[in-house]
């Protein structure tokens, strides 16, 4: 007799006396695989927050663990095993995304300047403002930037300019190296471009715009994908018109931006803001109807279902249906990640295993974050994956199977009626459970929360799954002999009445209020206890991820503030007042990064508010203000000669000076352009010591250098 069988035997002699419930580690062992997705994204935080580039050996340390977690495995010691584990998966992380940085590495603008340069158009956007931006590629300079051509750039045009993707075009544009975060610890434009290959960005006057004709290779197959995308967008919005072909353009095609700007905010403030891109809802609608339609069409088939597996069959048309929404789309981000979503489930219906698990949830994750480390980063993503979780959770918890079948007694009416009751009660809490989860990083990304969410997506759902997504499908099926006019006629319906209804949530009272951004630990805390919530089985180990789940929520807005916020040009100041609201030093100026501060902060003030605040003095050329801790801080916009400031450089004198790159004599402490420049956005906090800094910029990382081929 073996010593592990000893506790077994003894527990099955004593079973008569207490029965007793099996240990946790015999019932949830299985699910620790559940947490690898969890441990990579530890990995990829970890590579992202560090403060230099890790060298590319590093990426080598997930052979090491690999070792490790082999000679844990062989022990047969389950805690070494599982502590071999996380270092195994975290390493695979760090490797990921070092490998990763190093694939998309290409040069970056150094200086910003007028360029005169040729490029082919290789997307064009829009934006709901009537803004046009094209994504230029295959680029030729006049005077090749010192760094380095990179390898992409965009530049925002005139709206009527009428350029199609393939096509040449030839410019004189003013561009910038991407910018950094607006306030440290904000969202990074620049790091995210990176990783898209695009190393400036910029605008062109109509005027110095020639469009060529396009080369022969230029129109390649993505070229021309582009092109038809933005085509079918155009005849959506002429046919159906801005407030619903934009909405259609953006489920079809991923072509963004032709919906009016009102419709966006009210699609935004009710929370069914996900209507405007292909998101794992309209990816999952989509293969369900092709899969029940393939199979019941199959099932029709006299002897077919008993003889060939048409389950199986249904669910490669499915996937084979959902490659090419995918190749539609144009597959962005969202997009990708609701394939893959949908991809393992049919993948996971040919190998006879559940579609809708915890498994193929981790699959999906941990291809995603192995291909894109980057996307861990995105709000998208984070909010997905976060009510996907809970809508599988929910789904374990909840015994459909059991509470539909009913007792064999029944009534036929009674039992229908109790599954409309039932189908009725779960659409609530699966909706509940989704968007609470993303709710969270919906507030912590968007500061915003959607009161109104839940009956909003409620009312929704029916409307999207039942109407807008067949109409779609049956209108592209229809297109090519053109009989789709009557199903676009019932598309235009469907998408005006969800417009119709996230006006009307948007429009209740307190529709959307305002939150500060939450400190990052507590954020963290949150997603630790949602997922202990969601992926243990055991109820009595789900209860414990309550404790940090609810202190993450009780310590959203504990992050420490502080006093003076600058931006990256030295032109725009934020000073906190007693009241411990932002005044703002100009109502006019950097209005992205006004609003960004403010909105951060939970404050709903318009920028020309936060500028009446008590606190600024502006005359001329510069404003003044005084700051915590004796200290006055001063900025000066102007391109006065240094010599001309050293009176106001006095002791305990912050002065930040956008325009002078010189040093200025005197006892202030001087914040001046280049430094501004090299760092970004700065956040200042004053202590009895003197000012201690927080700059936006990592200048050790590999997106924040000229050319980060270097590495």
């Amino acid at each position: 007799m073996s010593a592990a069988s000893e506790p077994r035997l003894l527990a099955g002699a004593f079973a008569h006396e207490a029965p007793q419930r099996p240990p946790i580690r015999a019932t949830e062992r299985r699910r620790l695989t559940l947490w690898a997705p969890v441990g990579l994204g530890i990995g990829i935080l970890l590579w992202f927050a560090a403060p230099f580039e890790p060298p590319l050996w590093t990426a080598g340390a997930s052979w090491f663990a690999f070792g490790v977690w082999v000679l844990a495995r062989a022990r047969g010691s389950l805690p070494l095993a599982i502590l071999a584990g996380a270092l195994l998966t975290l390493c695979l992380g760090w490797s990921a995304a070092t490998i990763r940085a190093r694939l998309v590495a290409a040069p970056i603008l150094a200086h910003q300047g007028s360029f005169v340069l040729e490029g082919r158009v290789e997307t064009k956007l829009f934006r709901s403002e009537g803004k046009r931006r094209l994504i230029l590629d295959r680029l030729v300079f006049e005077k090749p930037p010192r760094a380095g051509v990179p390898e992409r750039i965009q530049v925002g045009v005139p709206p009527d300019l009428e350029v199609q993707a393939g096509e040449r075009v030839k410019m004189t544009a003013w561009l910038t190296p991407p910018g950094g975060p607006p306030m440290p610890g904000g969202y990074d434009y620049g790091q995210r471009v990176w990783f898209q290959g695009i190393g400036g960005v910029g605008s062109a006057r109509a005027e110095t715009i020639l469009i060529l004709p396009p080369r022969p290779e230029d129109l390649d197959a993505g070229a021309r994908l582009s092109r038809w995308r933005t085509e079918v967008a155009m005849a959506l919005v002429e046919r159906l018109g801005a407030r619903t072909g934009g909405v259609a353009a953006a489920l079809s095609v991923g072509v963004r931006g032709l919906a009016p700007e009102e419709v966006e905010i009210a699609l935004r403030d009710s929370g069914l803001a996900h209507l405007l891109s292909i998101s794992g809802a309209h990816m999952a609608v989509m293969t369900a109807l092709i899969f029940g339609a393939a199979r019941t069409l199959l099932a029709a088939v006299p002897g077919l279902a008993a003889r060939r597996p048409i389950r199986k069959w249904a669910a490669l048309a499915a996937l084979a249906a959902a490659t090419v929404y995918l190749a539609a789309s144009g597959a962005d981000a969202p997009a990708q990640r609701a394939y893959v979503m949908s991809g393992t489930a049919m993948v996971a219906i040919l190998l006879d295993r559940r579609a809708i698990s915890f498994r193929s949830l981790a699959a999906a994750s941990l291809i995603l974050l192995m291909l894109r480390p980057e996307s861990l980063l995105e709000p998208g993503f984070q909010m997905s994956f976060a009510a996907t979780a809970a809508l599988v959770a929910a789904f374990e918890a909840i015994p459909v199977g059991r509470i539909f079948a009913g007792s064999p007694d029944e009534g036929a009416a009674r039992r229908w009626a109790r599954r409309l009751v039932l189908a009725l009660l779960g659409s609530v809490v699966m909706s509940l459970a989704a968007g609470l989860a993303s709710g969270i990083y919906g507030a912590a990304y968007f500061n915003r929360v959607q009161l109104y969410n839940l009956p909003a997506n409620l009312a929704a759902a029916p409307l999207s799954s039942l109407a807008v997504m067949p109409a779609l499908a049956l209108s592209a099926i229809l297109a090519p002999f053109g009989l789709e006019a009557p199903a676009l006629r019932a598309l235009g319906w469907s998408l005006e009445a969800l417009n119709r209804l996230a006006e009307f949530f948007a429009g209740l009272p307190g529709a959307a209020p305002i939150l500060p951004s939450p400190a990052p630990w507590a954020l963290g805390l949150a997603t630790l206890g949602g997922l202990w919530l969601c992926l243990w089985r055991d109820r009595r180990l789900r209860l414990a991820g309550l404790a940090p789940l609810g202190l993450g929520l009780a310590f959203w807005g504990a992050a420490p503030r502080p006093d003076l916020l600058i931006d990256a040009e030295g032109r725009l100041l934020g000073l906190r007042g007693a009241d411990g609201l932002l005044a703002l030093s100009h109502d006019g100026r950097k209005s992205y990064e006004a609003s960004a501060w403010l909105r951060r902060e939970g404050d709903g003030a318009s920028q020309e508010e936060a500028a009446a605040r008590p606190g600024w003095l502006c005359a001329d050329a510069g404003c003044e203000a005084s700051a915590p801790e004796g200290w006055r801080v001063i900025v000066w916009s102007g391109k006065t000669a240094p010599e001309a400031l050293t009176a106001r450089c006095a002791p305990k004198t912050l002065l930040v000076t956008g325009e002078i790159w010189e040093g200025i004599e005197g006892g202030c402490l001087h914040l001046p352009a280049w430094r501004l420049r090299r760092e970004g956005s700065q956040a200042v906090s004053f202590w009895p010591e003197g000012p201690v800094f927080a700059s936006g910029r990592r200048v050790g990382r590999i997106w924040t250098r000229a050319n980060p081929l270097e590495f």
